[in-house]
């Protein structure tokens, strides 16, 4: 697999550049509240990273170039990373469906709009999002890829990905193991080890290529599918949750938009969006549940709980033989400082369990920059 010490030194300056534009996922509540099981619906991209690595090119077999100006050349370029200022338009009418992320204020990346301070992107952020009208882009310089000549590059990432892919059809048990080997192949191409050190298929082009990608892809499909504001309840990173159910082909390999039906669903900020099967933090949505039941006046809670170490859990502890094992926690939850978990803003937040669980929704708008 490429890695960073594999281009040339006279291309450092592009692995820099993409390692600016990189870890900006975008992760954003655009509602709070309760929804119950019919009201909202979960979509997300099937294997949307390992699909992504699937398909770059080999950045050794390709010539990069520094340029100042969009010319012919920087316009057909394979990829590239571009220094400049976007302008999204604050009256858009997908203007909650911009892909660019910045900083809001609060430390959180999130999606402004508005005169955003110059920063680093992909050539595929600034392609989308002038191409779809959503806002403008004012370039500084930008660093640009092409292939060497009539050569076809390969394809580093396609045939891993690939077979990991086939291997999920398998037990439950093959298919999680499979799925976690992918995203942690697309996890280490930004490894650095403790001391300092890279890891050994560290490569910023390539994953930052993959990130800005699927934040491109979720903004086409919120786009292609006419999605209001009002529909929009949270993105995170792959897939979105929506009010209003849309039609999604059958579902048929990576990268294919899947619907994966309506449960009840409780958000409370962009990185604490609870369900049946997922638990942040470690608190199920029973958790909140149980726990605000007994004091729903309050606005912090906590409870015992046991729980098994997880596939993932194991691997990211460096310590496989741990899967299964029953261990003991203290969950905890609460609504103090909801506000400083926002990268939207909220002009009301509940304040209260049983305000949370009622079923009033909190709408939120972008926050703007002038």
């Amino acid at each position: 697999m490429p890695k960073n010490s594999d281009l040339p030194e006279r291309y450092d300056g592009a692995t820099q550049y993409a390692y600016l534009s990189d870890r900006k996922d975008w992760v954003s509540a655009y509602q709070i509240g309760h929804w119950l099981d019919g009201t909202i619906f979960d979509y997300d991209q099937t294997a949307c990273y390992a699909w992504l690595a699937s398909r770059l090119t080999d950045p050794r077999e390709l010539v990069f170039w520094k340029a100042e100006s969009m010319g012919k050349a920087e316009q057909g370029a394979l990829f590239g990373f571009i220094k400049g200022k976007f302008w999204i338009d604050p009256g858009g009418e997908y203007a909650h469906c911009s892909p660019i992320m910045a900083h809001t204020g609060n430390g959180l990346y999130g999606n402004p709009v508005g005169a955003l301070p110059e920063d680093i992107y992909t050539l595929d952020e600034v392609r989308y999002v002038v191409g779809r009208g959503i806002g403008a882009f004012d370039m500084t310089d930008g660093w640009f890829a092409s292939r060497i000549g009539g050569t076809a590059p390969g394809k580093p990432y396609k045939d891993v990905m690939e077979r990991l892919y086939e291997l999920r059809r398998g037990s439950p048990m093959r298919a999680g193991i499979a799925k976690v080997i992918a995203n942690s192949i697309v996890g280490k191409l930004i490894e650095e080890r403790t001391d300092g050190s890279l890891g050994e298929i560290r490569n910023d082009v390539c994953h930052a290529l993959i990130t800005a990608g699927a934040r491109c892809e979720i903004s086409s499909f919120l786009v292609g599918n006419e999605i209001k504001a009002n529909e929009l309840v949270v993105v995170q990173t792959d897939g979105a949750r929506l009010t209003r159910r849309v039609f999604t082909p059958k579902h048929n390999g990576m990268g294919s938009w899947r619907c994966n039906g309506s449960d009840p669903v409780l958000v409370v900020s962009p990185r604490k969006v609870y369900t049946l099967d997922k638990r942040p933090y470690r608190v199920t949505y029973q958790n909140i549940l149980n726990m605000v039941s007994g004091n729903p006046k309050d606005e912090r809670w906590c409870e015992p709980e046991r729980y098994r170490v997880t596939l993932q859990q194991a691997i990211d502890d460096n310590a496989i033989h741990t899967v299964g094992e029953l261990r003991e926690t203290t969950v905890n939850f609460e609504l103090i400082g909801l506000e400083m978990e926002q990268n939207r803003v909220f002009n009301r937040l509940p304040k209260t369990g049983r305000v949370l669980l009622s079923g009033k929704k909190y709408h939120s708008e972008p926050v703007i920059f002038s």
